[in-house]
């Protein structure tokens, strides 16, 4: 009895780790660095999100971030990772507060020069590549001595993204400093002659496992 409950114990085991995808490493492009942070979505929940960093020491400076893979944390496994929680983590790891803080902190945004004219405004580069394509998967997170199956996502096409560049200068004359953005550019990269969200056309609903799509600063 013990064998036939450990044989059945070891097939079911299979079968649930059979219907989990695991993506395996994303390599960073040369001259970034991979980071993973612990972030809110604003849902309550908390996520793991990939991230490949670059941080270019110039004045006024270029900072390059790739978000990749988000994740849900552990200790929330089944929080589901809709388009408005990739909004929200979009958003929150693109802040100044927490690039200075948690990816170049030796470095901030320059002081805010008088205006006008707009031109001569002293300002850091902060370039995002936001992807707007989006697959759904289960991975696995090793957690605590366990094996915790947890929601997933990343980019259905790896060289499909909208490149956002977002400039900050910094208001030293407000009490206290406040950080300034300002988004000056969005362009599909690569450029094609096609649009090529077309090749992701699904908007919204979506059955797990298909690709599914984000509206962009790059969306019309």
């Amino acid at each position: 009895m013990k064998r036939v409950f450990l044989g059945f114990l070891v097939t079911f085991t299979l079968l649930v780790m059979s219907n989990v995808e695991s993506k395996g490493q994303y390599t960073c492009p040369s001259g970034f660095t991979m980071v993973t942070h612990t972030v809110p979505g604003g849902n309550g929940c908390d996520y793991l999100v990939e991230i490949c960093v670059k941080c270019v020491p110039t004045h006024p400076g270029e900072i390059d971030l790739h978000p990749w893979r988000i994740r849900a944390h552990p200790d929330n496994p089944n929080c589901g990772i809709s388009d408005e929680v990739i909004d929200y983590i979009y958003q929150h790891v693109s802040s100044a507060h927490f690039i200075f803080t948690y990816f170049c902190t030796w470095t901030t945004a320059p002081p805010c020069k008088p205006e006008p004219p707009e031109t001569e405004v002293d300002t850091l580069i902060v370039t995002v590549d936001n992807y707007f394509c989006y697959f759904e998967f289960k991975d696995y997170e090793y957690y605590q001595g366990d094996t915790v199956i947890v929601d997933a996502v990343e980019p259905c096409y790896r060289d499909r993204y909208c490149e956002v560049k977002i400039r900050y200068c910094l208001r030293t004359d407000l009490n206290p400093p406040e950080f300034i953005s300002e988004v000056v550019s969005a362009e599909i990269m690569p450029e094609l002659s096609e649009i090529p969200w077309k090749e992701c056309p699904l908007y919204g609903y979506h059955n797990f496992g298909e690709c599914f799509m984000r509206i962009t600063e790059c969306h019309p």
